[in-house]
C-alpha cells in the first residue's frame, strides 16, 4: 500500500508471510511421524520525503521473524527441535543529485537481533522435557555509509564508497568457562544490555564502467564485505568448545 501525504512525502507499507510444511508420515503405526515447518514473517514501512530538486529522503523500518522446526513422534517418543531469528530495524539513506554527472548517497541503518538457538522438547513415555522460557541471544548491528557516482568523462563512470559496520553482542547471557579437559568449570553471567563482544570494519568499494562505443563496455569492480553472524553446527561427537573468540562462537 502507498499513501500519497503531500507533494513532497510518501508513506509506503508492505507485508510478507509465508510458512513451508514437510510431512513424512508412514503407513505403520510403529514408524515415526516427520514434521517440519519453515518460513518467515515481515512487515517494511517506508516515508519518503523530497527536500528539493536535488535531495531525497527515504526512511524505512523493518520488522522480521523467522521460524524453524523440526518435530518427530512415534508411540513412546516424541521430540521438537525449535530455532528463529527476530529482528527490528530503521535504516536512513539520503540521495544528493548534486549534478547530472554526480550523486552522492549516503545514510545509516541499525539492526536489533534476538536469537532463538536451538531449542529441543522431547517426551518418552509418561516423562516429558520441556523448556518453558528458551534461552535468547541478543545483539545490536549498525552501520553508516557513503556512496559517490560520478562521470569522469563521457565514457568513464567512477562508484566510490566507504561503509563502516559494527556488530555488538549483549546480555542477558550466560558464559561457560571450561578447563583444558573441556569440562566447565564456572560461569560469567551478563547483565542485559552489558557488551560481551563487540565488533567493528570497514568496507569499502570501488567500480569503474568504461563505455567503449554504444553497444559495448568494461567494466572492473572492487568489494570487501564483512559477516559477523555464522551457523555453527555443534557435533554431538565432541564436547563444545569455550565461547569465546567471535560472534560466530556466541550464536
Amino acid at each position: 500500500m502507498n499513501y500519497r501525504v503531500s507533494d513532497k512525502d510518501r508513506l509506503y507499507l508492505s507485508g510478507y508471510f509465508g510458512r513451508d510444511v514437510f510431512t513424512f508420515a508412514n503407513s505403520d503405526p510403529d514408524a515415526p511421524t516427520f514434521r517440519i515447518p519453515w518460513g518467515n514473517a515481515t512487515v517494511s514501512a517506508r516515508w519518503n520525503h523530497v527536500f528539493g530538486p536535488k535531495l531525497f529522503l527515504n526512511t524505512t523500518a523493518t520488522y522480521s521473524d523467522y521460524k524453524f522446526e523440526f518435530g518427530a513422534d512415534q508411540e513412546f517418543f516424541a521430540f521438537n527441535l525449535f530455532s528463529g531469528i527476530k529482528d527490528y530495524g530503521l535504516k536512513v539513506d539520503l540521495s544528493n543529485y548534486q549534478s547530472v554527472r554526480h550523486t552522492l548517497k549516503f545514510g545509516g541503518q541499525y539492526i536489533n537481533h534476538t536469537y532463538t538457538p536451538s531449542t529441543v522438547t522431547a517426551r518418552s513415555g509418561t516423562t516429558e522435557f520441556d523448556i518453558k522460557t528458551p534461552s535468547l541471544l541478543k545483539a545490536h548491528e549498525g552501520a553508516i555509509y557513503v556512496l559517490d557516482e560520478f562521470d569522469v568523462t563521457d565514457a568513464l563512470r567512477v562508484n566510490a564508497g566507504l561503509r563502516l559496520t559494527a556488530f555488538a553482542h549483549v546480555g542477558p547471557f550466560d558464559e561457560y568457562q571450561f578447563d583444558e579437559t573441556g569440562l566447565r568449570d564456572g560461569t560469567i553471567s551478563y547483565r542485559p544490555g552489558q557488551a560481551i563482544g563487540s565488533y567493528a570494519a570497514l568496507e569499502p568499494r570501488l567500480s569503474a564502467r568504461y563505455r567503449l562505443n554504444e553497444r559495448s563496455s568494461v567494466k572492473a569492480s572492487f568489494n570487501r564485505g564483512q559477516q559477523y553472524v555464522h551457523t555453527w553446527p555443534a557435533s554431538a561427537a565432541s564436547p563444545c568448545p569455550p565461547i569465546s573468540g567471535s560472534p560466530a562462537a556466541r550464536t
